[in-house]
């Protein structure tokens, strides 16, 4: 059995060969209506072809007599692809998302969950410590510094790490329009060295929320 690349199915549009045209049906082999040659900088062609696909899948709902058959000669057309076997790619999902539909988000790590490989900044006054007075995380980060001092040291990253700016930045600019945000219980609720001090980081999950309402980009917490 052929295997077919299916799941990247906008990117197997934009790199399968020019397919002959074909007035047995509706719309053709090509059921575009014309032949197509690699174009990935025609972003909006693929979605209008993409939006071609749900108008003949509609079509064919209230006709079957216009539902594609197998052509054995180089294509076949299934209910939700079109297969081609010289280039072992498809075209025309129909699960194919909408590319402004389509979720395109970064990781806030390092933020409320402290991970040294992420911000080392806060973790290079640890080098040369000993396996007591050194910090891995948040939980050892809380228990070397004291509620005090860690929480003097997590809102300025908090403040400064995280700010409006590269809210709006990533939302406008890179067209990102979700957010995966690490979160830990201790915030919620915290407990043994987090007590005293993680206070305060709520009010800066909640302001993230209010920017990220702000600028239409959705959060998921983790």
């Amino acid at each position: 059995m052929m295997l077919f690349k299916c799941s990247a199915a906008l990117l197997a549009t934009a790199i399968v060969s020019s397919v002959e045209a074909d007035t047995t049906t509706p719309f053709g082999k090509n059921y575009f209506g014309k032949k197509f040659e690699p174009a990935f900088e025609d972003i909006g062609e693929i979605l209008r072809q993409s939006d071609l696909r749900r108008e003949r899948l509609a079509e064919e709902a209230k006709d079957p007599s216009t539902r594609r058959r197998l052509d054995p000669a180089d294509e076949e057309f299934f209910d939700e692809f079109i297969a081609h076997s010289d280039s072992q790619t498809c075209t025309a999902d129909a699960h194919a998302v909408p590319f402004n539909e389509q979720v395109r988000g970064v990781c806030l790590g390092g933020w409320q969950v402290l991970e040294p490989w992420i911000t080392p900044s806060l973790f290079y006054q640890f080098l040369g410590k000993g396996q007591d007075t050194a910090a891995l995380d948040t939980y050892t980060f809380c228990e070397v510094l004291g509620p005090e001092e860690g929480n003097k040291q997590l809102r300025r990253h908090w403040e400064s790490w995280l700010t409006e700016d590269i809210v709006r930045q990533l939302a406008e600019d890179d067209h990102v329009n979700s957010f995966r945000l690490p979160v830990g219980d201790w915030s919620f609720n915290p407990y043994g060295p987090y007590v005293g001090c993680t206070d305060g980081s709520l009010d800066y999950i909640d302001q993230l929320l209010d920017w990220a309402h702000k600028y239409n980009v959705s959060v998921l917490f983790d």
